[in-house]
């Protein structure tokens, strides 16, 4: 008996609460802020236009000049000239001592 009346205040009750739902008015703009807000059609569209807009830019930028300034400068260790001194011919340096190296 007890579930027999269980049920018939749950039915009782939620009828009452799906009324009060539908008699809840709502003004054009709300239904259109809760649209919007809730659209996952729409938050794609931004998603995929943001990407569009990415590339567009990235194509843009790679039609404009590259310009690029590079220096450098090295040490190198000393070594002694080493040369090749043949009768009858000039004195040949394989190994020259180059100390310093820029680069730009």
């Amino acid at each position: 008996m007890r579930l027999v009346r269980l049920l018939l205040a749950v039915m009782l009750v939620g009828p009452s609460q799906a009324a009060y739902a539908q008699t809840q008015r709502l003004t054009l703009e709300e239904a259109l802020a809760r649209g919007l807000r809730n659209s996952l059609r729409l938050a794609e569209l931004d998603a995929r236009r943001e990407a569009a807009e990415a590339a567009e830019a990235s194509r843009a930028a790679s039609t404009r000049p590259l310009i690029a300034l590079v220096a450098g400068y090295t040490r190198t260790n000393h070594v002694e000239e080493f040369a090749i001194v043949q009768p009858g011919l000039p004195r040949r340096v394989l190994y020259p001592d180059i100390p310093d190296n820029y680069r730009a």
